[in-house]
């Protein structure tokens, strides 16, 4: 009879469905603005416009933006600048730069900084449409590899814990099950206190492999009649370490 069953933080099993793209453009050139606007609006995108750094980072905060259109020189805060604030408080969005000043130097250091992608004006304003779906594309798709990866990494890891918890079970008979009850009741508590998927993985492993040392204790000791030698309480308690810690680090 299975006791225990592992914590599954939740995933997306559904596809979502589709909805309309929202645009940040940031240019202070007022005319370039509204010929962005006006195009994009036409090929079914939700645009949200400004004319600084500053309130770009405000509508971020605010607007589900999939990705952003930013000239490079503008008054205060420059694209570059806007670039470098999205990396740490938004890394997923995409950013386009734009310049009417380019050169392979500049778009070489764009691409370093984080930016998806580099544009020189003049453009083919119809092309603008292809551009933003190019990126979009490769950033879903390289979110769904990183999500593929992630998923590997989570089976990976309940495999390792499943083998050490019945490895920990023929090794102590007498309380098999135990470390899965323990964990039982662990994670009733944990998620009474609400807290995070992350935590409440983190405590699962602490409850279930709080036991884990018996696997490198000797039968001498483990099944010695009375309390243990206390001569020898480090030595057996510190016997796995190595091994589970070079487990969970690869």
């Amino acid at each position: 009879m299975q006791v225990y069953q592992l914590f599954q933080p939740a995933e997306l099993t559904g596809i979502a469905e589709p909805r309309q793209r929202n645009v940040l453009i940031v240019d202070d050139d007022a005319l370039v603005r509204e010929t962005l606007q006006f195009v994009l609006e036409d090929n079914g995108y939700t645009v949200y416009a400004t004319d600084s750094g500053a309130d770009a980072l405000q509508i971020l905060e605010r607007e589900p933006i999939d990705i952003v259109l930013s000239d490079i020189f503008m008054p205060g805060m420059n694209g570059f600048d806007l670039l470098r604030q999205m990396r740490e408080r938004a890394p997923d969005i995409p950013v386009i730069l734009i310049t009417g000043y380019g050169s392979i130097e500049m778009a070489r250091d764009a691409l370093k900084q984080g930016a998806t992608d580099f544009i020189t004006k003049p453009y083919n304003i119809h092309e603008i449409p292809i551009m933003i779906e190019r990126n979009l594309t490769r950033h879903s798709l390289l979110t769904n590899q990183t999500r593929q990866m992630e998923q590997e990494v989570q089976k990976s890891y309940r495999a390792t814990l499943e083998a050490l918890l019945a490895a920990l079970d023929i090794r102590d008979t007498e309380t098999e099950g135990h470390s899965e009850r323990v964990a039982a009741y662990t994670m009733a508590m944990a998620k009474r206190l609400k807290l995070s998927p992350d935590e409440l993985q983190a405590i699962e492993l602490g409850a279930l492999l709080h036991d884990i040392g018996k696997i490198g204790v000797p039968d001498s000791i483990l099944y010695k009649p009375g309390p243990p030698d206390a001569r020898r309480v480090g030595d057996y308690e510190a016997a796995p370490c190595d091994w589970l810690s070079d487990v969970y680090e690869d």
